[in-house]
């Protein structure tokens, strides 16, 4: 589990300088409010709903194979505040769930790792209601991250 953390983490907090002069308005993922789907190690990205809601979030994770592959589903509430349930079923890379909020430069990667696709839909849903509810659900560790802009 612990590779799978350390690619989460490298993602949320820059490594480098290409990295951290990385504009995340520019993402395809992070500017743009809705359900996305990135699969096969980041090669395929789908803007799957416009939509957030409980059915679209249940589609869009079945939507891939956990077994096989690399995938992330991210819900972006507004462009820059966002959750993503990643990884695959598959004990080689577990899953994982994290956050980003842009704006206050924070972000956060769950403790206790999914176990199942039940559990990362649990983590979309709760995300999803008003207020800050899923802080109360799964224990996420947060870290402030460099200003990039």
């Amino acid at each position: 589990m612990k590779s799978l953390f350390a690619r989460i983490l490298t993602l949320l907090v820059p490594v480098t300088p290409l990295v951290a002069a990385a504009d995340w308005r520019a993402d395809p993922v992070e500017s743009r409010a809705g359900i996305h789907v990135v699969s096969n190690f980041g090669e395929e990205e789908v803007f799957f709903s416009t939509e957030i809601s409980a059915q679209a979030i249940r589609s869009a994770l079945r939507l891939v194979d956990w077994e096989e592959g690399f995938h992330a589903v991210t819900v972006v509430l507004v462009p820059g505040v966002s959750m993503d349930v990643s990884g695959s079923l598959d004990p080689q890379h577990g899953l994982s769930a994290a956050y980003q909020n842009r704006h206050e430069h924070r972000a956060a990667v769950i403790r206790e790792a999914p176990e199942s696709v039940e559990q990362m839909e649990a983590i979309l849903l709760a995300f999803i209601e008003p207020g800050d509810g899923w802080k109360d659900k799964w224990t996420f560790d947060f870290a402030d991250v460099p200003i990039r802009d």
